[in-house]
């Protein structure tokens, strides 16, 4: 794994002209991708359980990344409400998309697995 965040810590820098001292975003985003799963499942009462479960592990990987000095406080703090105000916003939007994009998708899904779908493997 920390040889894809150097990596793209690289191909930020060298696409941005970016200095070394430059933000490492992979380190942002892997943080912000944690908070946004959790909150997404902790938004759905099916999943609340295994959402709450997610976001201990964020809080405990936060905890460690202000320990070993790689953010500040605020920085996870935003990285968390950008995360829940956009699991918010999804989840309060879906209902308009999930039909058209299911509509759009399932002939696809439908033509690559139909030999799977044919002998019950893949549901339909």
């Amino acid at each position: 794994m920390e040889h894809l965040n150097q990596t793209l810590f690289l191909l930020l820098n060298a696409s941005l002209g970016a200095s070394s001292t430059a933000v490492d975003i992979a380190h942002i985003l892997a943080e912000g991708l944690i908070w946004t799963i959790a909150f997404s499942l902790v938004l759905h009462k099916k999943l609340r359980l295994t959402g709450w479960v997610i976001a201990l592990l964020g809080i405990a990987v936060a905890w460690a990344r202000i320990y070993l000095g790689v953010h500040f406080p605020l920085d996870i703090l935003g990285s968390a409400l950008v995360a829940l105000s956009s699991a918010q916003l999804i989840v309060r939007v879906e209902h308009r998309f999930i039909a058209s994009l299911m509509r759009l998708l399932l002939p696809g899904y439908r033509m690559m697995f139909a030999s799977l779908i044919r002998k019950d493997w893949v549901r339909q």
